[in-house]
Parts: C-alpha cells; sequence; structure tokens
C-alpha cells in the first residue's frame, strides 16, 4: 500500500530544516569571501602616516571591477626586523641614519642586519640588544658595487626563516644600483609568499625602484633628502611612524587582485598607497 502523500498546506519539518541550512552555508561562505591585504598609506607632503583612516576612504579597483572596501584595522604586535644596509664604497654616508633605525626598536622586538654590496651577508641574528646592533653596525667594512634587488630577494627569502612576528625589512642606502640579476616579479612573489613588508630609506638612485619595491609589499619608499626638507623627525622615528600605522585592509571577494589593481585614497591630498596581499 502506497503511502498518502502530504496534503498541500501540510507543515514540512525536513524541507525547513533544509532551507535553514542551505541560508546558513551560504551566508557562511559569503562571509568568508573576502581577501585581505597590508597597506601602508603616506601623507606625501609631511612624509607621515595617515592614522585615522575609514572604509570611506579607500577605492579599490581590480581592472575594471571595484572591490568594496569592508573593514580596516591597525595591525598591531610585535615585529622582526632586518635592516638592509649599505656597505658599497659610497654605503658609510648612511651608517648614522641606520644607527638612528636601531635606537628605535621596542624592547620586546628583534632585529638583524644584513650588509650587502655585491652579496648579502649576516651581520647580526636577530635580537632584542641595542648595544649588540650597533656594535655590529661598525664591524661593516665597505667595499664592492651594490646590488640592491638581488640584497632585497635574498633577505626576504631567507632571513625570517625561525621568526614568527611581523616580517619587516628596513633597506638604507646610497641608492646606487650596480646590475641585479633578481627579476623583479620574483622578488614580489617571495615577499607575498613570506610575508614580508619593505620600507627603502635611500639618498639617491632610482626612485622609481624603491617606489614599486613599496608598491609591491605595501611599505613605503623615502628620501633622506625628501626627510631633511619636510619634517624634523629623523629617519628612524619616520620609519618606525609609518609601521606602526600600517593597516590590515579586508575587501569583497576572495579572488586575488590582478597586476592593474589599484588603490586611492580618496581624501583631499596626495599620498602613496601600497599594499601586500595577505595568504
Amino acid at each position: 500500500m502506497s503511502p498518502h502523500p502530504l496534503p498541500a498546506n501540510r507543515f514540512c519539518l525536513r524541507c525547513v530544516i533544509l532551507a535553514l541550512s542551505a541560508l546558513f552555508f551560504s551566508g557562511a561562505n559569503s562571509a568568508s569571501a573576502a581577501t585581505k591585504l597590508l597597506v601602508t598609506v603616506v601623507d606625501q607632503n609631511t612624509m607621515t602616516p595617515v592614522t585615522d583612516l575609514k572604509p570611506s576612504d579607500l577605492e579599490v579597483t581590480d581592472g575594471k571591477r571595484t572591490r568594496m572596501v569592508e573593514k580596516i584595522e591597525r595591525l598591531e604586535g610585535l615585529l622582526d626586523l632586518a635592516l638592509l644596509v649599505d656597505a658599497s664604497l659610497v654605503g658609510e654616508m648612511v651608517q648614522p641614519a641606520a644607527a638612528n633605525i636601531i635606537e628605535q626598536i621596542g624592547d620586546k622586538d628583534q632585529m638583524s642586519i644584513v650588509a650587502f654590496d655585491s652579496a648579502a651577508t649576516l651581520v647580526q641574528d636577530f635580537t632584542s640588544s641595542k648595544n649588540l646592533l650597533l656594535g655590529s653596525l661598525e664591524q661593516i667594512k665597505y667595499g664592492n658595487a651594490p646590488r640592491i634587488l638581488d640584497a632585497v630577494y635574498a633577505t626576504i627569502d631567507g632571513a625570517f626563516t625561525n621568526t614568527g612576528f611581523r616580517r619587516i625589512v628596513i633597506l638604507i642606502t646610497a641608492g646606487l644600483e650596480a646590475g641585479s640579476r633578481t627579476p623583479e616579479a620574483r622578488l614580489y612573489r617571495a615577499a607575498q609568499r613570506n610575508q614580508v613588508t619593505v620600507y627603502s630609506l635611500f639618498v639617491g638612485g632610482w626612485r622609481g625602484m624603491f617606489r614599486e619595491l613599496a608598491e609591491n609589499t605595501g611599505g613605503a619608499a623615502l628620501s633622506l633628502q625628501d626627510m631633511r626638507k619636510r619634517t624634523k623627525k629623523g629617519p628612524g622615528e619616520l620609519v618606525f611612524d609609518l609601521i606602526r600605522n600600517q593597516y590590515t585592509v579586508t575587501i569583497s571577494g576572495d579572488s586575488s587582485l590582478g597586476e592593474k589593481a589599484k588603490i586611492q585614497v580618496k581624501r583631499s591630498g596626495k599620498y602613496a598607497v601600497s599594499f601586500l596581499e595577505l595568504e
């Protein structure tokens, strides 16, 4: 004997449960469909960070598509910093600025020192001791032609193996580049894979190269000459202001950003914006 069909107006508990389950998982998937970026925003007139950034201040475009900014949070936590110091024939001119950078590290932050000319050499492993770091800085020997991009890549890909905090490279250089062999795309992939941000401080040289380093790693590019004209802060104070006012920005959609993705600040003024997509 076949079972009687349910009347059309009969309450179907199983159907309701299935419908609610579908709604729940749909909502969960929607909530997780987001991409996170590590972002630095610099006021170019004052060379200072924007400290009160809101979702309405940013516009993210990915080709022809606009990605909605859902949330902005200031990034906090201890720092693992690799100070990458120019050790070329003209590199000694940046040693005072490097010493000022060392003076700014927090009590529980860690810093290593890597010297570079034609190759990158670890001078001091990670430590919280400013005395050790300053002593190591004074031991650097200056000599060969500098290969900046090779040194940045080697530091990003090898210096942070046993670290677990926010990973930062502070590059300080006279600015001369003697023919690095590392393709820029390879360097940027390594930065994303290792979640490393690069802040460049330079005297002269290729501003465009330093700007692209920043734009593709979520850091900043700072001219030491411009600093003297625009601010009374030392180079260490200025770069640490920026590092400590970095943001995590959550945008809609879980697909990776394309090569032509841009972030613009909708406030009045002139700003430099850089980002690193978080994995």
